[in-house]
């Protein structure tokens, strides 16, 4: 894995940030182009602009080559859908928009001497175990997408996600 810890940062949101050795421009791609969003969260569009349209698809089972089966727990979760709206766009600077009924979802980018520090938030989770569960996944896909910007090929996301909820089961 490759670190990340995700922090409770109040009563209903939960933070992290990862760096980048990459420009903020490309790691923007990274979170807007579906092509690239495909590779380590959700394909689907979001219309660049306040109000837009967030379709996030999510495949869990392609993520990782050759595709990995879901935990028995997890089957129904291998293909679902997430639909939002935009709530701030500022390239590629700053993108947030809400994660269906469950809170928001904040990235915001910052240039560094070495390239990108980005920080991400979800806030308006309901309680500790929606707090653990999204942890759990935040740490995996972006651990997920710590690689595949690097240009490697990432492990089964289910196996990566026993892994990364397991260091959450004793809360944030």
């Amino acid at each position: 894995m490759s670190g990340g810890r995700i922090n409770r940062t109040g009563a209903d949101e939960v933070r992290t940030e990862r760096h980048f050795g990459a420009a903020p421009e490309r790691v923007w791609d990274y979170l807007v182009r579906p092509e690239f969003r495909a590779l380590w969260l959700a394909a689907g569009e979001i219309e660049p602009r306040i109000g837009g349209r967030v379709t996030l698809v999510f495949d869990h089972a392609a993520l990782s080559l050759p595709p990995a089966a879901a935990a028995l727990r997890y089957r129904g979760d291998n293909l679902h859908r997430v639909v939002g709206a935009v709530t701030a766009y500022d390239p590629p600077r700053l993108l947030a928009f809400t994660w269906g009924d469950h809170g928001e979802v904040c990235f915001t980018l910052e240039a560094t001497g070495s390239g990108t520090r980005l920080l991400m938030t979800h806030n308006g989770l309901v309680d500790s175990a929606a707090m653990r569960e999204v942890a759990g996944g935040w740490h995996a896909h972006l651990d997920m997408l710590v690689e595949r910007m690097a240009e490697q090929t990432p492990d089964d996301f289910w196996a990566r996600y026993a892994v990364t909820s397991g260091l959450y089961e004793d809360g944030l």
